[in-house]
């Protein structure tokens, strides 16, 4: 499902810091100061607001006047939100485990919070029908009816967001949605063509549109680049000695929760058609190669496995433009692209398709 939203936003220059933006509000149980980061070139930097006794605050913020994001500190909590010229409002309160704040004044920040508000109601949707589809079932059935769930979620998020892009045109939190789908370039480049010209013209937009070239590398009819990485008993696996099958390479880390929750339906697909001429080429981002063997055995994944790791960086996925993860591309006996991301049931209908 989701990755990293709003990632793109977070890298900004330390230039050009002459509008300003009111802070004030009131959250509960918010002690000393109202931390904000921002992010730029030179790393982290921080700014705070006085706090009140009773929870109160009011402050000014040096802000560009093109919308950017900052995290903004309840505590030990942070919370992302869009800041611009203008006037933001912040309540709610601090809880014994978790926050209940809300962020709103700003437009790009009202529709950031619609947005949330969609994503929410077809999650308490598809809770609500889901409820007790739980109830009494065994191991088996349980990854079917999550499958099936995290299958509808995922789609009915995507649609929601191709619909947010389309009727939010001006907005930069729609750019942010268009920047948080760019491996799917296919999509990316119909999405950035609902946008108004002032967002299609943004520096934002170039460079999204700079890591879509990298993207399209990876488009389906392309053949596979050519490489080599170690397995982890150290030795060689050409991409070439997979020739003859039809193969998905998957991109992974056992830091990757979403990476580990998709290893099982991966490992169902292997299983059903292995014998029909399908393989898998496991590529891990892992720093730490004992927590990656660690995370291999953990999920009893028997396929070849791979470490594209030098220097902190994985230049196989920097080619390919892929700056989240899980990523999967499947091609085909002759090293063409054929699909990518396929996820959950759409990995195994591919393959269905293909084998029958």
């Amino acid at each position: 499902m989701k990755k990293c939203l709003m990632i793109l936003f977070l890298g900004v220059s330390i230039v050009s810091y002459s509008q300003k933006m009111i802070v004030k509000g009131n959250v509960k149980n918010l002690k000393g100061y109202l931390y904000i980061d921002v992010y730029n070139d030179n790393g982290i930097v921080r700014d705070s607001i006085k706090v009140k006794k009773d929870g109160s605050f009011t402050g000014v913020l040096t802000v560009k006047k093109t919308p950017e994001t900052r995290r903004f500190w309840f505590g030990h909590t942070g919370k992302l939100a869009w800041v611009e010229p203008g006037t933001q409002t912040i309540t709610g309160a601090i809880l014994d485990s978790s926050i209940d704040v809300t962020i709103k004044g700003t437009p790009t920040q009202n529709d950031y919070a619609q947005f949330q508000q969609g994503h929410k109601k077809i999650m308490d949707s598809l809770d609500k029908v889901y409820a007790n589809s739980f109830n009494n079932l065994d191991s088996i059935q349980m990854k079917q009816m999550s499958d099936k769930y995290f299958s509808k979620l995922s789609n009915a998020l995507e649609a929601y967001d191709f619909q947010f892009v389309t009727s939010h045109p001006n907005s930069y939190h729609s750019l942010a949605i268009v920047a948080d789908r760019q491996n799917d370039y296919e999509n990316c480049e119909l999405m950035l063509s609902k946008l108004s010209p002032r967002l299609r013209n943004s520096e934002l937009r170039k460079r999204i549109e700079k890591q879509m070239v990298m993207g399209k590398r990876s488009a389906n009819g392309v053949k596979i680049m050519d490489f080599t990485r170690n397995d982890p008993s150290g030795n060689p696996v050409s991409i070439q000695s997979f020739k003859g099958k039809y193969m998905l390479i998957d991109f992974w880390a056992s830091w990757c929760h979403p990476c580990r929750a998709e290893n099982p339906n991966v490992l169902a697909a292997y299983n059903k058609f292995k014998d029909k001429g399908f393989d898998v080429l496991s590529v891990s981002i892992d720093d730490n190669k004992e927590s990656w063997k660690k995370a291999i055995a953990m999920d009893s994944l028997p396929w070849t496995q791979v470490l594209d790791r030098e220097n902190r960086k994985s230049p196989i996925l920097d080619y390919y433009g892929i700056t989240g993860i899980p990523s999967q591309i499947l091609i085909d006996p002759n090293g063409i692209i054929i699909g990518r991301n396929l996820r959950g049931e759409k990995l195994e209908k591919a393959l269905a398709k293909i084998f029958n």
